[in-house]
């Protein structure tokens, strides 16, 4: 009995080795990093909610303030864009990151709520799937930049 209480104080008395304390370090800084991308994340989606709830203002007449008529491009700085991510919220690392993962979507999914013209480097309101601000927010909340779209843009 002896031995085991001798024991179990070694055992509360004993240092981790240097292998257990880096992993726990490594681990801590994953876990940090891993925070950091799901806070960036969660602010892009954000971004996007502000946008949205910007296009589908109206004027006097009846029309989207911040969209042009026939085409529905977006006539704000886009706060992925060279001219909008601070204005956004956004630091530009985030905005180029933004920007890649929205145009990869318009490449390989079928519906978007943002389609780009790669040439004029334009950006527009794909209105005709997304006819009411609610719609466009439904969107976001179902499909919205998740962490792995991060991660795999951010490289």
């Amino acid at each position: 009995m002896t031995q085991i209480i001798e024991r179990k104080t070694m055992a509360r008395d004993a240092k981790a080795r240097k292998h257990v304390q880096d992993r726990i370090g490594k681990a801590a800084v994953q876990l940090s990093k891993r925070a950091d991308v799901k806070a960036k994340v969660e602010l892009c989606n954000e971004v996007l909610c502000n946008l949205i709830t910007q296009l589908y203002e109206k004027d006097s007449t009846g029309w989207y303030k911040n969209l042009e008529k026939k085409t529905y491009r977006i006539n704000l700085a886009v706060p992925w864009g060279e001219k909008g991510w601070k204005q956004g919220g956004l630091r530009q690392a985030e905005a180029r990151t933004l920007s890649k993962i929205l145009r990869e979507r318009v490449t390989s999914e079928k519906v978007v709520l943002f389609d780009y013209n790669f040439h004029t480097r334009e950006w527009f309101l794909v209105i005709s799937s997304f006819r009411t601000k609610n719609a466009a927010l439904n969107y976001v909340e179902k499909l919205p930049i998740t962490m792995e779209e991060w991660g795999n843009s951010s490289k």
